[in-house]
C-alpha cells in the first residue's frame, strides 16, 4: 500500500497556505483602497464603465476583452500533475479526501469575501470578487492535485492590481498584447 498520508498533508499545506495568502490580501487595508499607482496599466475612475465591461463584456468590436477566465488565454499552460493524478486514480477515497480539504479552504475564502462585502456595503459586487478570488485560489492550489496552470501573467497581474489597491476589470487588446485595465476608486468604507 502506498503512503497517501504525506500526499494528503502536502496538499492540505498548499491549500491552507494559498487560502491564507488570499485572505490576508482581502483583509489588508490596501484592498480596494483606490490608491493604485503602478505603471503599465490602463487606469480609470469610471465605475459604471468598468463594471459594465466586467459584467457584460460589452467592448468595442475591435477589442478582445478577457475578464477572469484564464482558460481563454494562450499564456495559461494547463498541465496535468501526472504523478499525483496517477496516484490518486488508484485510490478514489484519497482523492475525495484531498478534494474535500480543497473545498474546505475554498469555502473559507468565499466566507471572508462575503464578510468583507457585507461589512463594506459591497454586497452587489460579491459575485465579482468571489469569481476572481476563487480563480486565484484554483490557480495557486489546484495544480498539486490534478491539473492547473503553473504560471500565468494574466492572473499574476490581476493579483498585483488587487495587492496595490485597484480592481482589475478587463484585459484590453488582443492578449497577450494590450494591457490590464484597472478601476482605481476607493470601494471600502
Amino acid at each position: 500500500m502506498k503512503d497517501y498520508g504525506s500526499l494528503i498533508n502536502e496538499c492540505e499545506h498548499i491549500f491552507k497556505k494559498e487560502c491564507d495568502s488570499l485572505i490576508q490580501l482581502i483583509r489588508n487595508e490596501n484592498f480596494l483602497a483606490g490608491n493604485f499607482k503602478l505603471e503599465g496599466y490602463e487606469i480609470t475612475t469610471d465605475k459604471t464603465y468598468a463594471l459594465k465591461i466586467y459584467e457584460y463584456q460589452e467592448a468595442k468590436p475591435k477589442e478582445n476583452i478577457y475578464i477572469s477566465y484564464p482558460d481563454m488565454l494562450t499564456d495559461v499552460p494547463f498541465e496535468t500533475n501526472t504523478k499525483t493524478f496517477d496516484l490518486l486514480e488508484e485510490n478514489e477515497e484519497v482523492y475525495d479526501d484531498i478534494m474535500e480539504r480543497y473545498f474546505h479552504y475554498e469555502n473559507l475564502l468565499v466566507n471572508v469575501i462575503d464578510e468583507y462585502c457585507q461589512k463594506n456595503n459591497l454586497w452587489d459586487y460579491v459575485d465579482i470578487f468571489t469569481t476572481d478570488f476563487v480563480n486565484f485560489y484554483e490557480y495557486k492550489a489546484l495544480p498539486i492535485v490534478s491539473y492547473g496552470c503553473k504560471e500565468s501573467l494574466f492572473l499574476d497581474r490581476q493579483l498585483e492590481v488587487y495587492l496595490n489597491g485597484g480592481f482589475p476589470f478587463c484585459w484590453k487588446g488582443r492578449y497577450p498584447k494590450g494591457t490590464l485595465a484597472v478601476l482605481n476608486i476607493k470601494w471600502n468604507n
